[in-house]
């Protein structure tokens, strides 16, 4: 009975997005971000078709717009979607900075 006393467990909440999710991990956000990439896609292609170039290469470029947003949009398994840590480091680098200064403080 001595060797009873065990910590208190405490249940600690999954953290919760904001918005809908459609599937675990994507939301509106990512399927927009696909969706966007296929727009784009198909109107390169569409004007690539319309020059004249050879169909692979429309073929590049109707998907390579759709496969950069997928990359931004598919969340890894351990962190944020590309998009999420590319939009915060905007957010950092464009935040003012202020540094505390003692003005007076010697110089010792």
């Amino acid at each position: 009975m001595a060797n009873d006393t065990k910590a208190p467990r405490y249940l600690l909440p999954k953290p919760t997005r904001r918005g809908y999710e459609v599937m675990p991990g994507w939301g509106l956000v990512e399927f927009g971000l696909i969706g966007a990439g296929a727009g784009v896609g198909a109107a390169l292609a569409l004007g690539v078709h319309l020059i004249g170039l050879p169909i692979p290469l429309v073929g590049v470029f109707g998907i390579l717009p759709v496969a950069v947003a997928g990359f931004l949009a598919f969340p890894p398994p351990t962190g944020e979607p590309m998009y999420r840590q590319v939009q915060g480091a905007w957010d950092y680098l464009h935040r003012p900075r202020v540094i505390v200064y003692d003005w007076s403080a010697g110089d010792d």
